[in-house]
């Protein structure tokens, strides 16, 4: 007996590391297939600054410190190559894979554990977030975490290593982003909602204010924060009641996949009334805590965070990426336990997997060319050599820099100035080019999507007025470059 254990312990550990190997090899494999682009510069811009201006930093930033610091660290160590800055982001979604197996096997069942490792490697939406140089990889990771430890709280009560180890996750979770605060808000419903949480709502209150003690560091940014989005608005738009299937739809790689998942689940119900066992499954399901606990893990935060958006918008496919995890277990928990034919559970899960691997795309496009961008704006200035370079929005000279000249990104405390001396302008609106008299020069001016950033682009309106257009060139997707001669 004692060799059976030990052999079933090795084989999960085997199982685990294997799923990070693969996890790790199929997310490194294209990873600097992108240029660095879209919110990734920002990332990497703070992360290489000095350790006191990452935290002054922190004020008008949307993010916690974590991930800063991590890849901060990273940088100094490796540089700022793609590979390099991505590397983590790969480095924690291989990470979660083990764990997502880890928790299907040792609170559901073997075959649970194994499909939702597979669902979550072949997943395209964890594929193209392992391939940015962002805070997301790290945040599942630590949520998947989160979830293993608080199943465990609720399975061993009474053993007071899961306590401490879900307070150290859960303070790394809301440092690494604010949405990490659902987690531990859905940990708590999850707590009262079981019904019979007499033996653990003590510890999980205290792990909550040793938490609250541990974030009061962080406290007042958050409130700033917050306080600016309400009163301000930010970008992200209401959702549409289509998004609370279209985000799944995105999890599980296409709609064509859910809906095959759609059809299994008939299929499954079908042959438990045909069985009479419809009503026993379902009692079943319910009466095990770990199972209620999956299902409002992915229950209350996404209907929460969906109503919520109605007030104050926050619905959006990544910073709702967190509840995947729980999703993908469930959908292995139903595939491994809701029907007693082996051969239809082994069809119907080669079925889904296929489908998932056929809408897999290893090398995820991020639609975005700031290497082409910048050639080209270089060849037009090989052309124009007397011209300027105006770049709106503001904030789009990060990317723009890090192609074009990446000694002036690391740089960070005069990267602006540099541009400047090379004739290059980020702007963000018509006062700026009032005072560079624009007038009687020829202006090369690289629109990164303005009208979407501010409403309408004012300085292209200004342009239009005092210069003539005389090439406009698209450089895919938001990319517009426009060769101004005055008039």
């Amino acid at each position: 007996m004692c060799k059976s254990v030990i052999n079933t312990k090795y084989e999960v550990i085997i199982t685990a590391f294997l799923f990070f190997v693969l996890n790790f090899f199929l997310k490194i494999l294209f990873v600097s297939a992108n240029d660095i682009a879209l919110d990734e510069p920002f990332s990497i811009y703070y992360a290489q600054m000095d350790l006191a201006s990452v935290f002054t930093m922190l004020k008008t930033e949307n993010n916690p410190p974590l991930h800063f610091l991590l890849l901060h660290y990273w940088i100094k160590a490796f540089g700022i190559s793609p590979l390099s800055v991505r590397f983590l982001s790969v480095l924690f979604s291989a990470l979660t894979a083990p764990v997502i197996y880890l928790i299907g096997q040792r609170f559901f069942s073997k075959q649970t554990g194994l499909i939702a490792g597979f669902v979550f490697t072949l997943s395209f939406f964890h594929m193209y977030f392992s391939h940015e140089a962002r805070v997301y990889p790290v945040f599942v990771f630590l949520s998947s975490l989160s979830l293993f430890y608080f199943l465990s709280v609720v399975n061993r009560p009474d053993n007071w290593k899961p306590y401490i180890a879900l307070l150290v996750v859960n303070i790394l979770l809301v440092y690494s982003h604010y949405f990490g605060f659902f987690v531990v808000a859905t940990e708590f419903v999850c707590v009262f909602w079981l019904g019979n949480f007499s033996r653990i709502w003590k510890k999980i209150l205290v792990v909550f204010i040793l938490l609250m003690l541990a974030y009061i560091p962080n406290a007042l940014i958050l409130w700033q924060r917050f306080s600016i989005s309400v009163e301000q608005g930010t970008w992200v738009r209401q959702p549409e009641f289509t998004e609370l299937y279209g985000n799944l739809n995105r999890f599980m790689n296409s709609r064509m996949v859910m809906a095959a998942m759609l059809v299994i689940a008939v299929i499954y119900i079908v042959l438990l009334i045909r069985n009479k066992q419809f009503s026993h499954k379902i009692k079943a399901f319910f009466r095990t805590p770990s199972s209620r606990i999956l299902l409002i893990w992915f229950v209350f935060p996404y209907l929460t965070m969906f109503f919520l958006s109605f007030w104050a918008p926050m619905f959006l496919d990544r910073y709702i990426i967190y509840i995947s995890i729980s999703f993908y277990l469930l959908i292995a928990l139903f595939l491994a336990t809701f029907t007693q034919y082996k051969h239809v559970k082994l069809v119907s899960t080669i079925v889904l997997l296929l489908l998932m691997a056929l809408n897999l795309n290893l090398a995820p496009d991020n639609n975005r060319r700031v290497e082409q961008l910048v050639q080209t704006v270089n060849e037009l200035r090989t052309q124009h050599p007397q011209s300027i370079i105006i770049i709106s929005p503001e904030y789009s000279h990060l990317e723009f820099t890090y192609h074009y000249n990446i000694d002036y990104f690391k740089d960070y405390k005069n990267t602006k100035a540099l541009l400047k001396a090379d004739g290059i302008f980020p702007m963000r609106g018509l006062t700026s080019t009032d005072k560079m008299n624009i007038k009687n020069k020829e202006v090369i001016f690289v629109d990164c999507g303005t009208d979407f950033a501010f409403g309408e682009n004012t300085i292209l309106n200004e342009l239009n007025a005092s210069h003539e257009v005389t090439m406009n060139i698209p450089v895919f997707e938001i990319y517009q470059i426009y060769l101004f001669m005055p008039r």
